[in-house]
């Protein structure tokens, strides 16, 4: 669609953007904006193995999120 210029703009989270742009910019005519933010919370999920070390790093990483929420990191 952008390439069709039926949009002049496509967001993309802050984790996803440098691999979008070094994917398509060859391709498409793309830049990256960098004095607008847009904020919309999304939730974002992390799978890990039923196994012993994969309930090891669960607990972890969930234990490291809850530490960030604590101190608005």
């Amino acid at each position: 669609m952008l390439a069709n210029k039926r949009f002049d703009v496509f967001l993309r989270a802050a984790t996803e953007v440098l691999d979008e742009y070094a994917k398509r910019k060859e391709s498409l005519p793309l830049m990256i904006e960098d004095s607008i933010i847009f904020y919309y919370p999304l939730p974002m999920y992390f799978w890990f193995p039923k196994t012993n070390e994969g309930r090891r790093l669960a607990t972890r990483a969930e234990e490291g999120m809850r530490m960030m929420i604590a101190t608005d990191v």
